[in-house]
């Protein structure tokens, strides 16, 4: 699991006092929906195979990764793509991210998703074990992906630009 930044407080505090904000346009088109769209499945597999307490098998395995690979393109349209180029123009072009909202997608998220495929990859790839991840590696992946789904939520709380709805 990612470590928390040292400073996340201050950090939070930062984004409150400047106001910093993200669009809907923005939450609702790439970081809620599409976003959510991969997030899920990776954590629902992983519920299920802990529920079974049985390892996740290869093609399962390979769905997460294929997930991970779809939100790690996704954070890259939205942080490091140059205004114009871009998948998203009309989302992107229209809200910019603030700097210090980038860096905390960077760390988390992008850490959060590095760390699943190296456990995933890891796991599929060991000589000495069968091609299956393993119910404690399962566990490492789903404590990820739930630590981005909670940074994905405070982020949301704490930058949206209108009262989120109920």
């Amino acid at each position: 699991m990612v470590n928390p930044i040292p400073n996340e407080t201050e950090l939070y505090a930062q984004i409150k006092k400047q106001k910093i904000m993200i669009s809907w346009e923005l939450w609702e088109t790439l970081l809620y929906k599409c976003l959510g769209d991969f997030i899920v499945p990776i954590y629902l597999i992983c519920r299920y195979y802990l529920s079974q307490n049985k390892p996740i098998p290869d093609s399962e395995a390979r769905n997460i990764l294929s997930c991970t690979g779809n939100i790690k393109y996704i954070v890259n349209e939205v942080i490091r793509v140059k205004k114009g180029d871009t998948l998203f123009p009309e989302v992107k072009n229209n809200t910019p991210l603030h700097p210090l909202i980038k860096d905390l997608f960077t760390y988390y998220v992008g850490n959060a998703i590095y760390l699943i495929n190296l456990i995933v990859e890891y796991s599929l790839n060991d000589p000495v074990s069968p091609k299956q991840i393993s119910v404690e590696s399962t566990k490492q992946i789903l404590d990820n992906i739930q630590q981005v789904r909670h940074f994905l939520y405070r982020l949301l709380k704490e930058t949206a630009s209108s009262p989120l709805p109920n």
